[in-house]
């Protein structure tokens, strides 16, 4: 039997949460309806829209048998996702977002590149539509969601940490997902993140597609990261705290994984640091909080993995806190340097407290 034979019976879901995506989900299923692979599910679920979406939904289901339409009253995209999940039935499993949209030949290239490689995972470079200014983007953030790994790799933890983290340029297989109950947390936003890092920690084979397979809207003004740069004041805005969290319990509850967590710690750290710099000032101290509190439930885990950091995370004063993730400062002996120093340049003596210098001339 032929390898592409094998290929076409392997069903493939694919899992769309809508919300209020009338302007924009006919593109999204048109693509999908389209595929050049046909053994396919597009599992729809409708999160309490307001506007025709669920209409558009329906009209699909009704053509195509391979549409499935769920609803749920307005719950997030977490728990729409996981539902679908609940009612899919391929072999392995695919996400889309209700703005953006396929190429062609996506499903196709994706499926065979993993039954080929056998792989674990298997990501593919996306094209980014822009809704606004290209350059308030800057270049790390744009290049962030682009394949930056080609080819089979067999995946360690710092391989692991470079991957991005979003959830629709790539296939997953369903057994991974099954064996480690991968679901994603409905509590909070960040849920995609927390999906694919436990998925990710269970991975050992990775291929990076190096293709141009998936369409990206840039530029919503209701994502996560939208929300941060605008500073606006949300009940989620935490949640990038809670959402390392789940994680950190994942690999509790998981030793058998056997992973190099210490990247994950470190990874973590910046992770803080980039959400708390776009919090507003009064949220920052509420998140400082938050911090301490969850580093002090998991103190055990974190001392055993990375200790370099764990000192400020523990520290009572908001202002050593504050100064040390406002001037991305590298570890203990760094951060000691950066609060209080003695130094000698040249004819002048510099005295720093934190961050400030002062210079004075030496005797």
């Amino acid at each position: 039997m032929s390898t592409n034979s094998k290929i076409s019976k392997q069903k493939i879901s694919i899992i769309i949460p809508v919300y209020n995506a009338e302007k924009t989900i006919t593109r999204c299923l048109e693509a999908l309806k389209n595929q050049t692979y046909t053994n396919i599910e597009v599992i729809c679920v409708d999160d309490g829209s307001k506007d025709k979406s669920r209409d558009i939904l329906q009209e699909y289901a009704a053509k195509d048998k391979r549409f499935l339409v769920f609803t749920q009253k307005n719950s997030g995209p977490a728990k729409a996702r996981n539902l679908a999940l609940s009612k899919s039935s391929g072999e392995y499993i695919m996400f889309c977002d209700s703005d953006d949209w396929y190429e062609p030949d996506m499903v196709k290239e994706m499926i065979t590149v993993l039954e080929r490689e056998n792989v674990d995972i298997v990501m593919c470079d996306c094209n980014i539509n822009y809704l606004d200014d290209y350059n308030m983007y800057p270049k790390w953030y744009r290049d962030w969601h682009c394949l930056k790994y080609k080819g089979f790799i067999n995946l360690d933890s710092q391989i692991k940490d470079k991957i991005n983290t979003v959830i629709w340029n790539k296939i997953f297989k369903r057994d991974l997902i099954e064996k480690y109950d991968i679901q994603y947390p409905c509590e909070y936003e960040h849920d995609d993140s927390v999906f694919f890092w436990k998925y990710i920690f269970a991975s050992s084979t990775y291929y990076g597609l190096d293709k141009k397979l998936y369409n990206y809207t840039l530029g919503n003004p209701d994502s996560v990261s939208a929300k941060y740069r605008n500073k606006k004041s949300s009940p989620h805005e935490f949640d990038f705290i809670l959402s390392l969290e789940e994680i950190f319990r994942f690999i509790q509850k998981h030793p058998e994984l056997n992973n190099d967590y210490s990247v994950y710690v470190s990874h973590s750290v910046g992770t803080i640091k980039f959400y708390y710099k776009m919090l507003s000032e009064q949220s920052k101290k509420k998140a400082f909080k938050i911090i301490k509190k969850v580093v002090n439930k998991n103190i055990k885990f974190l001392e055993q993995y990375n200790k370099d950091y764990l000192f400020i995370f523990q520290t009572r004063k908001f202002k050593t806190f504050d100064n040390f993730v406002q001037h991305d400062i590298k570890g203990k002996e760094s951060l000691l340097q950066e609060i209080f120093s003695v130094r000698n340049e040249g004819i002048r003596k510099v005295i720093t407290i934190f961050g400030l210098r002062i210079k004075i001339k030496r005797k």
